[in-house]
């Protein structure tokens, strides 16, 4: 391949950076493998691209380019540099924020339903034991029955009455392709900073929609996103490379962050015996069968 077809091929490159396709991206990240050989420039390149450092790909890019062909294509090309990279941080903390919340939702909404079908029985029980320990010489044991009693209720009546909407498998994906592309939108870490405020009110408000499962509302919220356009990313309205700078690093500390919580979820015990349950309805039904049958024998006794 000539030099121009490779200057060619990575300016489709750069392209789908500017463009954040990074989908198609791969298919050329595949291509240009078989041009690097023993140049040392295009395996740099490569290098960068595979490690998502797209700030580096760029200014490698041209680099290359300006090498090759005398033309300079930018005045300053690590500003773009630094926007191309910032860009891709926004979209990998939204991602990464995505997936945090769809496993937090998944470890509320079993909270929620665990009071709704199981909280008045359970509540039952523990004050059962509770009267039962009341006038008894176990002073210890009556005041850990009553805290435990008195928690429980207190969750019970907070999630008791919480409602989250059933979804079918197909709602269900299509709740999360919404909620995600709309959270890309207006993530507070991604827009500039006059309009942060803004932005975090209708964050929470789309959280809560998802949360619940109100997939009417996510869908509202994004189309008056996709139609209004309301906020500009930071990467569009800093030109101070300082600054780009700061947030670049900023955004990886925030992914690291995510990252983290994420890491700490999975590993949770609560968490996966949640995932390790096949037939909700049928864990519950057992559950339900067993809890009175402890409680008629508390009555008994």
């Amino acid at each position: 391949m000539t030099i121009q077809e490779i200057i060619k091929r990575l300016q489709v490159v750069k392209n789908l950076l500017l463009l954040e396709d990074y989908e198609s991206l791969a298919l050329q990240i595949d291509r240009l493998q078989g041009l690097g050989g023993e140049d040392k420039d295009l395996n740099e390149l490569l290098a960068y691209l595979k490690a998502k450092k797209y700030g580096d790909a760029i200014v490698c890019i041209d680099a290359f380019v300006k090498r090759n062909s005398g033309v300079e294509v930018y005045k300053d090309p690590e500003i773009e540099a630094l926007k191309i990279e910032l860009k891709a941080l926004e979209m990998e903390v939204a991602d990464n924020f995505v997936l945090q919340q769809e496993l937090e939702n998944t470890i509320s909404q079993f909270e929620i339903r665990y009071h709704q079908e199981l909280g008045g029985i359970i509540e039952n029980i523990l004050k059962l034991k509770k009267e039962k320990l009341k006038d008894s010489p176990k002073k210890e044991e009556y005041k850990k029955a009553e805290e435990a009693y008195e928690e429980f209720h207190q969750q019970h009546e907070e999630l008791k009455g919480k409602k989250v909407t059933e979804l079918s498998d197909e709602d269900k994906a299509e709740l999360k392709r919404l909620y995600r592309k709309a959270a890309t939108l207006c993530h507070p870490d991604k827009v500039s900073e006059e309009q942060k405020e803004s932005a975090n009110k209708l964050f929470q408000e789309l959280n809560e929609a998802n949360a619940s499962n109100n997939i009417e509302k996510v869908r509202e919220l994004l189309s008056a996103l996709e139609n209004n356009k309301a906020f500009s990313t930071f990467a569009d309205t800093v030109n101070e490379k300082e600054k780009l700078k700061a947030e670049v690093n900023r955004l990886r500390q925030t992914i690291e962050q995510i990252k983290g919580k994420i890491t700490e979820i999975l590993s949770d015990e609560v968490y996966q015996k949640i995932a390790a349950i096949e037939d909700f309805d049928g864990y519950f039904g057992d559950l339900k069968g067993q809890l009175e049958k402890e409680l008629e024998k508390l009555k008994a006794a």
